[in-house]
């Protein structure tokens, strides 16, 4: 079958679940679930690829909310990635309903010829993509170790080729002291709070000596409970992100002085633990990449490759690429609403969203095609 045949097939099979994958969308926007608490969206989006003869194996790799569907049993072994957490209070603001539905439409465009193609095809389910680390935790389960390709989508404001996203860690920070009467005993009170703005004093003037595309961003979840009770404990939530993983190492040293100084300077105890695992930066393969620009020009996109030192935040999808060849593009939706802004949600399910899913979808699909075909080309050379 040639290229054009192919292209055909995905094209049609596609239009026979359009409408299904569109409901499956908009349910998703209006159900969000954070991550590892995605019960629900997990089960739909399972059960759909059980419906449609994949063999699906549930609380994969140990996570709950994860799972396992697979068709075929050919020599090139692809991985389609799902995404389906959402964001607390803005929901699906990041467009990860779009994610997974967009890799299920591949999947399903793909089935019927994953024979002669000599595909084994894979979606993972991978859940906590947000603050949990997924694929980072089902990478050390065995997830992805024999896979040959790796792709997945992501809408955003740009069309973007290869997104420079960031390795990152994530910490959980933590401050003890003594609770007082802060009016009738200060001097009794050892204050977790005046640690905690020191630390976060200290990591802000940071920022003036760090590399341009270095992040380093937090909050504060727990300062206290009364203003008339000196603080005893105190808690917060730090991202920290460079452009290599190499010197995420030595950043995170600093930042982890400004915690240690701040607990110094204020009698406190501090505490300083990963959250999650940590994000590699993402590492994008040419060969599979240009496949995926010539699939989006046949479907009127552009693609650009990412401008010098722009950032596009960071994924746990990192991780996938330092052991698998693997794309992440970017596909636009609207125009200058950033990801994270709850307009961004509402865009999800406009025909522009369902623009970008069907987009995405035969994107992907065509990919996989072109790889396959190439493949084959290289064996008969």
């Amino acid at each position: 079958m040639g290229g054009q045949a192919a292209y055909d097939v995905v094209r049609e099979r596609y239009e026979d679940v359009r409408s299904d994958l569109e409901a499956m969308n908009g349910w998703l926007f209006e159900n969000p679930e954070t991550g590892y608490e995605e019960h629900r969206a997990c089960g739909l989006l399972a059960d759909f690829l059980a419906g449609h003869g994949f063999e699906v194996t549930p609380k994969a790799y140990g996570l709950e909310t994860a799972f396992r569907a697979t068709i075929g049993s050919g020599r090139l072994k692809v991985a389609l990635c799902a995404e389906y957490d959402a964001l607390p209070v803005v929901g699906h603001a990041c467009g990860h309903n779009l994610i997974a539905t967009t890799a299920l439409g591949a999947a399903h465009a793909l089935a019927p010829l994953v024979g002669e193609l000599d595909v084994t095809l894979t979606l993972y389910g991978t859940p906590g993509e947000e603050n949990r680390g997924g694929k980072a935790e089902m990478l050390a389960a065995g997830a992805f170790k024999d896979d040959d390709l790796a792709l997945m989508v992501h809408p955003a404001p740009v069309d973007v080729l290869d997104p420079g996203f960031l390795a990152m860690a994530h910490l959980d920070v933590g401050f003890g002291g003594v609770a007082s009467h802060a009016a009738m005993a200060p001097d009794k009170g050892v204050n977790a709070l005046d640690a905690m703005v020191n630390a976060y004093v200290a990591v802000s003037l940071l920022r003036q000596q760090i590399p341009d595309d270095a992040r380093i961003h937090g909050v504060i979840t727990e300062g206290g409970e009364s203003a008339n009770v000196i603080p005893a404990a105190t808690r917060s939530e730090w991202y920290v992100r460079a452009r290599r993983s190499s010197t995420l190492v030595g950043l995170l040293e600093r930042v982890e002085q400004c915690f240690l100084g701040a607990a110094q300077a204020t009698g406190c105890t501090s505490s300083v633990e990963s959250a999650a695992p940590a994000y590699d930066d993402l590492v994008t393969d040419p060969v599979l990449s240009s496949y995926f620009r010539d699939a989006a020009a046949r479907h009127g996109r552009t693609m650009r490759p990412a401008h010098l030192g722009e950032v596009h935040g960071s994924s746990d999808m990192g991780n996938v690429s330092k052991v698998v060849p693997t794309i992440h593009p970017l596909l636009a939706l609207g125009e200058g609403v950033p990801n994270h802004d709850p307009r961004f949600a509402e865009l999800t399910i406009t025909d522009d969203g369902h623009r970008l899913l069907r987009d995405g979808a035969m994107m992907m699909a065509e990919t996989i095609v072109d790889a396959a075909l190439a493949r084959y080309r290289s064996a008969d050379d």
